[in-house]
């Protein structure tokens, strides 16, 4: 857990936001890598679930940022394309 130095809270009272170097730890972000819980079904999300799989699709949950730059690439050309949706309707 993070322990915020006493100079850190003060400029927070002061500005209203604190700029942190890193909010979590290296481990602590890969351990959080997003997948579906195997045993508690959220009756929203799982139907963008893909059978006997954990795994979530890009399609629908995009990676907006990494550590290591990568972006699911969709994202920054999606704005210029035209959808599929908007091809067949």
């Amino acid at each position: 857990m993070m322990t915020l130095s006493a100079q850190q809270i003060t400029r927070f009272h002061r500005d209203g936001f604190i700029v942190l170097d890193r909010f979590l730890e290296p481990e602590a972000a890969a351990a959080a890598a997003a997948r579906f819980h195997p045993t508690e079904v959220s009756y929203i999300y799982s139907r963008y679930r893909r059978r006997d799989s954990l795994a979530m699709d890009e399609d629908f949950f995009p990676v907006l940022w990494h550590e290591d730059g990568f972006r699911t690439g969709w994202l920054d050309r999606g704005a210029t394309e035209t959808s599929a949706f908007e091809n067949t309707h």
